[in-house]
């Protein structure tokens, strides 16, 4: 039961609100950035794709254009929302104007999201590092996991997914 406990407060601590001290979320993130959408299969690049972002305010408190564009804006714009829940906690959701939207955290000076969609995990997030922004997508199958633990009161299930793919972009602002 103690492994349990400590599990649990493993778990209960992550899900409090932290903020980098030198991040002013969303502020330091508004701006247009740019650069290359990495895409791996294991250790492998299979493919590579022009990326940007538009992270940029709009004339309502707590609301931001929070636009992905994979590719070009004419084919691969993702006209998205972010807009503030609850800044004290962290909380702001993705809104992507078609009935979807996304929960998103920043905590530990990421934002992230992480939802269930057509049998995948996935865990978003952006963080600034240095001048850069590092958008990482982990996507992961539903679909076979694998079980281990579940040995008597101490050890409680543990649930294993596959992770199925991994993005990468190193986007640098230019405006």
């Amino acid at each position: 039961m103690k492994m349990f406990h400590i599990l649990c407060l493993v778990i209960v601590s992550t899900l409090g609100y932290s903020q980098n001290e030198t991040t002013i979320f969303p502020a330091e993130f508004l701006g247009i950035w740019k650069g290359k959408l990495l895409i791996y299969k294991g250790e492998n690049v299979t493919n590579t794709i022009e990326m940007s972002v538009e992270h940029l305010p709009t004339d309502t408190a707590g609301v931001y254009i929070w636009s992905i564009i994979y590719g070009t804006e004419d084919t691969g714009k993702r006209p998205y929302y972010l807009r503030t829940v609850d800044a004290t906690k962290g909380h702001y959701q993705i809104d992507e104007k078609n009935g979807i939207v996304l929960d998103s955290y920043f905590v530990g000076g990421k934002l992230v999201s992480h939802f269930l969609v057509q049998g995948n995990r996935l865990t978003t997030s952006y963080e600034l590092v240095g001048e850069e922004m590092i958008f990482e997508v982990i996507v992961t199958k539903e679909e076979k996991p694998t079980i281990t633990g579940d040995i008597g009161p101490e050890i409680p299930p543990v649930t294993s997914y596959l992770v199925s793919g991994y993005q990468k972009a190193i986007l640098k602002k230019v405006k």
